[in-house]
């Protein structure tokens, strides 16, 4: 609730700090939660936790821009797809060594999103968007991490 009162009082830097340590929070809950517990257990978690990962790339996107970052002479577009790609691979990460493959569907939702967003007027962050979605869709189906036998 902090978040969002400081959020819409325009106060950015306090909104992202505190959506940074409630990320930290639920991201420690995530880690700590045993691997006996069923998926339907895990899964309002691993949403959440990915869910709160979007929001933390908006505040601090957010926060660039308002404060007009020029961003080392590289262009909007290209440090979206920056941004992007670094979140691909902690998504892609927690993917794999933590056998969730409910954690990239809420990046894909927002990917597509972006593009559909973009419509095509930005075609770099367009197609970025939906290769990385495809990426995370990939990553779902055949990211399979061996299982260590002694």
């Amino acid at each position: 609730m902090a978040w969002v009162y400081y959020w819409f009082d325009e106060s950015f830097i306090i909104s992202c700090v505190l959506i940074v340590l409630s990320a930290l929070c639920i991201t420690a809950f995530y880690l700590l939660m045993p691997t006996k517990n069923t998926w339907a257990a895990r899964i309002p978690i691993s949403l959440f936790l990915s869910w709160l990962m979007i929001v933390v790339m908006l505040n601090i996107a957010i926060i660039l821009v308002y404060y007009r970052w020029d961003g080392f002479g590289l262009s909007q577009p290209l440090w979206s797809v920056i941004l992007l790609t670094g979140f691909v691979a902690i998504v892609m990460h927690i993917r794999f060594h933590h056998y969730d493959p409910y954690f990239p569907l809420v990046f894909i939702w927002v990917y597509v999103g972006i593009a559909v967003h973009n419509n095509f007027e930005e075609l770099l962050v367009t197609t970025a968007a939906l290769f990385l979605s495809g990426v995370f869709v990939t990553g779902i189906i055949f990211m399979r991490k061996k299982i260590k036998t002694t």
